[in-house]
């Protein structure tokens, strides 16, 4: 019986190290760093493997990787707010709309795009609200998508409190702007119905 024996230079020769492949890919290290894009076409459809993605029910959150427009009126908005309270509707590209946010997946791409008008929600400079701003949110059925921007101008100070209910599949983003010497406190409650879909990008920018 004989046996064969490999050189190490053998043994090398065509083969690729998987501990060397794995030590050129540098994984991205801080929130900064992440890719982003307000064009949905520069995300790839969420898998599953991603890390951000890895521990997410990516079947059921399927609807909200689909590039279309829901139709109007999926979503009941109703408003309490103070009377000092500012509410407008901004268009892309309208200030303060983007003025921070920049969607990091694919749901925040498709919830910028899809939404012609993002609601603002604006406490006034120096002005301190006695009573919280509350956003009711009822989903009816179907695909709805949101980019909803809340700013305290300097030295304000309030409460905005999401509250969500109902059956929907919804993309939201939320674009929150504490200016200089302001105090805002925003609470997201989610009392959805067990079919309902949500997936929500917070992102904030707080002066000093």
């Amino acid at each position: 019986m004989s046996t064969a024996t490999q050189t190490p230079a053998a043994a090398a020769e065509g083969h690729t190290d998987p501990a060397a492949l794995v030590a050129s890919v540098v994984p991205v290290q801080t929130r900064s760093e992440r890719p982003t894009s307000f064009d949905p076409a520069d995300f790839g459809t969420p898998t599953g493997r991603e890390v951000n993605w890895k521990l997410s029910p990516i079947s059921r959150l399927a609807p909200l990787f689909v590039d279309q427009a829901g139709p109007e009126g999926i979503m009941r908005v109703d408003v309490s707010a103070p009377a000092e309270v500012e509410q407008l509707r901004l268009a892309a590209g309208q200030a303060p709309r983007g003025e921070h946010f920049r969607p990091e997946d694919l749901p925040a791409a498709l919830a910028w795009t899809h939404e012609p008008e993002a609601p603002l929600l604006r406490i006034p400079a120096n002005v301190e609200l006695d009573e919280p701003i509350v956003v009711r949110l009822t989903g009816t059925g179907g695909l709805a998508h949101a980019h909803v921007v809340i700013e305290a101008q300097p030295n304000s100070r309030g409460t905005v409190v999401l509250r969500h209910e109902g059956s929907v599949q919804h993309a939201q983003n939320v674009e929150i702007l504490v200016r200089d010497g302001a105090d805002l406190t925003v609470v997201s409650v989610q009392r959805w119905d067990d079919d309902a879909v949500h997936a929500s990008s917070h992102q904030a920018r707080v002066d000093r």
